[in-house]
């Protein structure tokens, strides 16, 4: 009896979709510092890597249900990361890690925000020293920081917006 009570007064929860993806585009001056993997294609694979790994049924523009939730998703920064302190001068040394910067919106089906999220991911600097430094990496012509290592980051980004929807929801 106390099962059916409860049920009745229970919240439901409501479906969410996702909305909008985008990445902010950069600045030619650090494309053209981090040679390594990253291409004029890298902001639609940080997309399509958002939509793979989110896997969540995106928002169907004629819904006429009022009962569901939209999550916006927006990369507004990030940075592939050098190890050109290989060769670079000792008096400025190029050194940066991998980073990435994301927002994510949770929106009801009028529009309106119900919050906000964002969350900064960077590469742990002792990994990034390890590979910088590893003399098996030094006589590459591509970057010690691969695409996996960046695609890692995306998920760690993705994984603690998703952990904050759930807490809205």
């Amino acid at each position: 009896m106390f099962n059916k009570f409860k049920n009745k007064f229970q919240k439901r929860q409501k479906p969410v979709y996702l909305g909008d993806i985008a990445v902010v585009p950069r600045n030619n001056l650090k494309r053209l510092l981090e040679f390594g993997w990253e291409s004029s294609q890298t902001d639609e694979e940080l997309r399509a890597w958002i939509v793979e790994l989110l896997d969540m049924p995106v928002f169907p523009k004629n819904n006429l249900s009022n009962d569901y939730l939209v999550l916006d998703v927006v990369v507004s920064k990030y940075q592939c990361g050098t190890d050109a302190i290989l060769w670079s001068d000792s008096i400025l040394p190029l050194l940066w890690r991998p980073s990435i910067k994301i927002h994510g919106r949770l929106k009801s089906f009028d529009g309106k925000v119900i919050c906000t999220y964002q969350t900064k991911k960077s590469m742990p600097w002792r990994k990034y020293l390890g590979k910088t430094i590893n003399p098996a990496n030094w006589y590459r012509t591509r970057g010690s920081v691969n695409i996996n290592d960046m695609r890692f980051l995306v998920a760690q980004g993705l994984l603690d917006i998703l952990k904050f929807v759930k807490k809205a929801v």
